[in-house]
C-alpha cells in the first residue's frame, strides 16, 4: 500500500460486486475510508464486512434522490465528509433500436442517468464543504463507439459523459475544488457482463480473452480520486486495450 488516498473518504455505488467492489477494495488499501453502496444487501454488508474499519455499507436506490440525501447524510455523519464519489450503479439489458421496450428504457436512464445526476446533485455540497475532491462517474466504450445491441445503455453513458463536463465547467466557474471526469472501460470480467452474456445465450463468452480486469478499472479510479489528477478535469479515461482501434462488436463494460 502506497497510501495514496489517505485520509481521504470516498461513497461508490454499485459497490457489492464487480467493478465498484474493486475499487472499494483498492480505495481501502490506499488508506481511504469508503461508504458502499448498493441495492445488493447481502454481498455489499459481507463486503464491508472483510474491509474492516475503514469500510461501511448502506442500502442505496441511486434513482431515488431522497434515498441520496440520506445516504450523503449519514456518510458525513460517519466520515465528517466526503472527498471522492464514484457513480457506478449500472445495469445492462439486450435491447436495440427496433425492439428496445418502454421499461427497459426508463429503468436504464433511472439507474444510469437519474443516478448519477441525483448522486452528483446531493453530494456536492458536502464535498465542497470538505474542501474539494474528485467525482468519478462510470461511462463505457459503448457511449464513444456505439453497440447496438443495448441502444439504452449506450444512451446513458453518453448522457453520462455530458453530464460530467457540464459538471466540471459548473465546479470550475464556481472555483468550489471539485473536479468531475468519466471512465470508459471496454468489456470487464464481472457478474454483471456474465448475466448480460447468458441473456443471449453466449455460454462461455465471460471467459474470452478479450476481456479486461476490474483492477484496471480500479486502478484508473485510483488516479482519478487522488492528487495526482488534481489538475485533470472534464476528461474522458478510456480502458479498452486499443479496442476503440479495432472493428468488430464492442463488448459493454459493467
Amino acid at each position: 500500500m502506497s497510501g495514496r488516498l489517505s485520509g481521504k473518504r470516498a461513497l461508490v455505488t454499485g459497490a457489492a460486486k464487480g467493478l465498484g467492489a474493486e475499487i472499494a477494495r483498492t480505495f481501502v488499501r490506499e488508506g481511504c475510508r469508503v461508504m458502499l453502496t448498493d441495492i445488493d444487501t447481502a454481498n455489499g454488508e459481507a463486503l464491508a464486512a472483510s474491509l474492516g474499519d475503514a469500510a461501511s455499507f448502506l442500502a442505496l436506490d441511486v434513482g431515488n434522490r431522497a434515498a441520496w440525501a440520506e445516504a450523503i447524510a449519514a456518510t458525513e455523519a460517519a466520515f465528517g465528509g466526503l472527498d471522492i464519489l464514484v457513480n457506478n450503479a449500472g445495469i445492462m439489458e439486450p435491447g436495440d433500436i427496433e425492439t428496445v421496450s418502454e421499461d427497459l428504457h426508463a429503468r436504464t436512464m433511472r439507474v444510469h442517468v437519474d443516478g448519477t445526476l441525483w448522486g452528483c446533485q446531493v453530494a456536492l455540497p458536502l464535498m465542497v464543504k470538505s474542501g474539494g475532491g474528485s467525482i468519478i462517474n462510470m461511462a463505457s466504450v459503448a457511449s464513444l463507439r456505439g453497440a447496438g445491441h443495448v441502444v439504452s445503455y449506450c444512451t446513458a453513458k453518453g448522457a453520462i459523459e455530458s453530464m460530467t463536463r457540464a459538471i466540471s465547467d459548473h465546479c470550475k466557474l464556481k472555483a468550489n475544488g471539485v473536479r468531475a471526469n468519466t471512465l470508459h472501460p471496454a468489456g470487464m470480467v464481472t457478474p454483471m457482463v456474465a448475466d448480460f452474456f447468458d441473456s443471449l445465450g453466449l455460454d462461455g463468452a465471460i471467459d474470452d480473452p478479450a476481456l479486461g480486469s476490474p483492477a484496471e478499472v480500479a486502478a484508473a479510479a485510483l488516479f482519478l480520486a487522488s492528487e495526482d489528477s488534481r489538475f485533470m478535469s472534464g476528461q474522458r479515461v478510456v480502458i479498452d486495450n486499443g479496442i476503440m482501434h479495432m472493428p468488430g462488436m464492442l463488448l459493454p463494460s459493467a
